[in-house]
């Protein structure tokens, strides 16, 4: 009897856009109840900040950072997690959560062997788009237009945050972009969907999956990755502060901040900025404080860096 082989969801959408809350909602969802789960998580930076923030679960999880998933720095690392899958966890269904800022092109050799061709069948690819942040940056990003370009379906998250207007704008965008694509609507990425549904967006070929993965050498050109890590104690007001001087600079932070009444989450989404209290959220970067951003390849990209180290290095 043949092997059934393994069903892939690729999430795509352009940094902030809730993939990570997304992918959290799938996780617990009854319709993938009974099935054996694989994620395959992507993070731009090194920290495993998205991988922290998914549920526990019975869920096998593997992590790629330093990189795009769709980047040739990072191919020997994806090629072992994915023969590794196929050929131990051997799942049902395999999420695989790209970076923000992803562009997935023509790329036709990633699962080419054998084994991975034998391995993986079906797959669809599930776009999201911000309501809020979509319309300001499709222009600007060629990465976004490529996300929407070619996904089965998506995804118009946030939609609590946008007027009936502004959604409808939206749509119509996407639907220039991509006119086969199914659109649906979300808030907290929460959609409506059996398995079955998800399933029939797919197609029988990896080698479409394959097709929709692009080799680069670095990050693309108009965004820049930092990092910043630190074991100082971090003064409250100097850091929003810090934040909100640069926040159109930044299009994408998070990760954990230690002041001296607690530690917090913090979120930056185009300049947006948010925080709660991280209770036992660790992203085992070995700092108190650890937070990767994308940020603009501006003139200041410079000079935010240096602030923050600044900041990150006082008593």
């Amino acid at each position: 009897m043949t092997e059934q082989k393994i069903f892939s969801i690729l999430l795509t959408g352009f940094l902030g856009s809730g993939k990570t809350t997304l992918l959290s909602y799938l996780l617990q969802h009854p319709e993938f109840a009974e099935c054996k789960v694989a994620v395959l998580v992507n993070d731009f930076g090194s920290l495993a900040v998205d991988g922290a923030l998914l549920p526990e679960g019975e869920h096998y999880v593997a992590e790629i950072n330093n990189g795009s998933i769709f980047c040739i720095c990072v191919k020997v690392d994806l090629m072992k997690n994915l023969e590794y899958i196929a050929t131990v966890i051997k799942p049902d269904i395999l999420f695989i959560e790209a970076t923000g800022v992803a562009e997935p092109t023509a790329f036709t050799s990633l699962l080419q062997s054998d084994l991975l061709r034998s391995s993986f069948g079906d797959n669809v690819t599930l776009c999201l788009a911000d309501a809020l942040n979509f319309p300001k940056l499709v222009t600007i990003l060629p990465a976004l237009t490529a996300q929407v370009q070619l996904a089965d379906l998506v995804v118009v998250n946030k939609c609590d945050l946008a007027d009936d207007a502004e959604l409808n704008a939206v749509e119509t965008k996407i639907t220039a972009l991509n006119p086969g694509a199914e659109i649906i609507r979300a808030e907290y990425g929460q959609i409506e969907f059996t398995e079955t549904s998800i399933r029939a967006l797919g197609n029988s070929s990896i080698s479409t999956l394959a097709d929709r993965l692009q080799l680069c050498s670095e990050a693309p050109e108009e965004t820049v990755s930092y990092e910043f890590r630190s074991d100082k104690n971090i003064d409250r007001l100097a850091f929003y502060q810090l934040l909100d001087r640069y926040r159109n600079l930044i299009l994408r932070g998070k990760g954990i901040i230690e002041f001296p009444d607690g530690r917090f989450y913090v979120e930056v989404v185009n300049g947006v900025i948010s925080s709660k209290a991280a209770g036992t959220l660790n992203i085992h970067s070995g700092h108190r404080n650890a937070l990767s951003f994308v940020i603009r390849h501006t003139t200041l990209a410079d000079e935010f860096q240096a602030k923050c180290e600044a900041l990150g290095s006082s008593k």
